[in-house]
């Protein structure tokens, strides 16, 4: 696979898939805006938000996309899946039905989307480990099985853990066959672009 030119931009699509309140919009919110909302929201139907990045001297734009975890919109979640480059599935580690149905999101996945992407499981709302229910243990084994990056996260208070997923899996991917052949090492955020048209209502 040819070597990215220099100063050519690369568009990186990343989606975000879990159940109904396991915090996916949070941990995108933490990520690009350093931001928080303690009351329980739900996506309707999808969004996506952009950050623009420079690695080695090459932009990348990222598209990060949020879900919906409710099943009436699975079949726009399937339609976004089909070419992402990056996959995170997100669950609460106080919630062990969430951590159940990503076998589920992973099956859909892997029937829609026949790329080579990075897989990346995300358990969400370490803040409330005396709640745990889904144990770290479990949940490694299973990223483990499925050749996965493992993560432990409070979108509520750990803005230095969400940022560690994100560029672990954008340094895996760019360090890929599907993206070059040239290692990179390191991830600079240049400058981030927020798109503000999010529709959003209470989560059911």
């Amino acid at each position: 696979m040819k070597n990215k030119n220099e100063g050519e931009e690369e568009n990186i699509k990343i989606i975000l898939l879990g159940d109904c309140g396991v915090g996916k919009t949070n941990i995108i919110s933490r990520y690009l805006n350093d931001e928080f909302r303690d009351e329980e929201l739900s996506t309707f139907a999808s969004y996506y938000l952009k950050k623009e990045l420079v690695v080695n001297g090459k932009k990348l734009i990222i598209d990060i996309w949020d879900t919906a975890g409710q099943e009436r919109y699975l079949s726009i979640t399937k339609i976004l899946v089909q070419d992402a480059n990056i996959i995170i599935l997100v669950y609460s580690v106080v919630e062990p039905d969430s951590f159940q149905h990503l076998d589920i999101w992973l099956n859909n996945v892997i029937d829609i989307n026949k790329n080579d992407f990075i897989l990346g499981i995300c358990g969400n709302k370490i803040d409330l480990i005396d709640e745990e229910k889904v144990s770290e243990k479990e949940a490694q084994k299973y990223a483990n099985e499925h050749n996965a990056t493992f993560k432990l996260v409070s979108a509520k208070e750990d803005k230095i853990g969400i940022d560690n997923l994100f560029e672990t899996l954008l340094t895996k991917y760019i360090n890929s066959d599907t993206w070059s052949s040239k290692k990179v090492q390191k991830i600079k955020v240049k400058k981030e672009k927020i798109n503000k048209d999010i529709k959003k209502k209470k989560c059911c």
